[in-house]
Parts: structure tokens; C-alpha cells; sequence
């Protein structure tokens, strides 16, 4: 639960929801790790990368293993976050994925954005 408000007789409650296969898998993912664990959702890991690197209107791009998290910021609010995934190392699968973020780019952000594009470096861990 991320918080709650009462108003008169109302009571409104922010929370996200996460299927029960999913925190099933959390949740035996947890037990099986002896160190500390922590879930977050991935806007906002994606919006801390964004403020870490001062990044206001544009695109950030994340590359790690099979996966580009991609955060689309305008005027510093989240306009939308998504994952694409590599299903393997061919070119044209590389096309694709970049034909993917071009369409976002020209489609959503504007011509003053920027672009950063982070990259996992080797020997880091991710789950």
C-alpha cells in the first residue's frame, strides 16, 4: 500500500496490485536468498536512473541482458515506461528492437528531448 486517505465516510486507498503468480514467484524468490531483496516497480527505478542522470524531457534507455527498459519523461513527469525484449542476437532482431524505440521517439517525445542510454556494466548482477 502506498497510501491511504479518509474523506469523510471514504476512505481511499493508493496501492499496486501484483498477480498472485507473480508473488508467489516473489515470494520463493525471497526464501531462497539469505541477503536482502527489494521489489520495486520499474517506473520508478527507470525515474531514479532519470534523475540520477538530470534527465528532464526525453527518453531514457536501459540495456541489460535480454531487455531495453525504456522511460519516456515529459516536463519530468512519466509519460511511459516499457520493456522490450531481445529474443536473441541476430540483426534483424537488433532492427527491431531499434525500429521499436525510433517509433516511440518520433511519435511521443518532442524535438527538444534527449536521449540517454544506459548500459549494464559486465559482471553486474540482475535479477
Amino acid at each position: 500500500m502506498h497510501t491511504s486517505e479518509q474523506q469523510g465516510n471514504i476512505a481511499r486507498v493508493f496501492y499496486t496490485a501484483v498477480p498472485v503468480t507473480q508473488h508467489l514467484r516473489y515470494q520463493q524468490l525471497a526464501q531462497s536468498h539469505t541477503e536482502n531483496l527489494l521489489l520495486f516497480p520499474l517506473a520508478d527505478a527507470l525515474l531514479a536512473l532519470a534523475q540520477q542522470q538530470e534527465l528532464h524531457d526525453g527518453l531514457l534507455l536501459f540495456v541489460h541482458g535480454q531487455c531495453v527498459d525504456l522511460l519516456l519523461l515529459r516536463q519530468g513527469q512519466v509519460h511511459a515506461a516499457k520493456r522490450l525484449r531481445r529474443f536473441d542476437d541476430e540483426a534483424n532482431e537488433q532492427q527491431r528492437l531499434a525500429s521499436a524505440i525510433e517509433r516511440i521517439w518520433q511519435d511521443e517525445a518532442n524535438t527538444e528531448a534527449d536521449l540517454v542510454v544506459l548500459e549494464q556494466a559486465p559482471g553486474q548482477l540482475t535479477h
